[in-house]
């Protein structure tokens, strides 16, 4: 699936920061409260996981969180 907004590679080290929005425009009536990627990143950490981002300008954004956690 395309991205819906191009990526943002200057912004990758924040987008785990609890409440930070990329597009500081948007109100949250707009949607979203800036919690989804840092409730992400604790919850692939508790399962001995990371997530990881990597962004072309003008492409998009791709997150992939690996979980390396669990019973065998």
């Amino acid at each position: 699936m395309p991205p819906h907004r191009p990526g943002h590679p200057e912004v990758l080290s924040h987008l785990t920061e609890a409440f930070y929005r990329v597009d500081k425009s948007r109100a949250r009536a707009q949607g979203g409260a800036g919690l989804g990627l840092a409730l992400c990143e604790k919850i692939a950490a508790l399962h001995q996981g990371r997530i990881t981002f990597e962004s072309t300008l003008g492409q998009g954004t791709t997150v992939t969180v690996s979980l390396e956690g669990g019973r065998p």
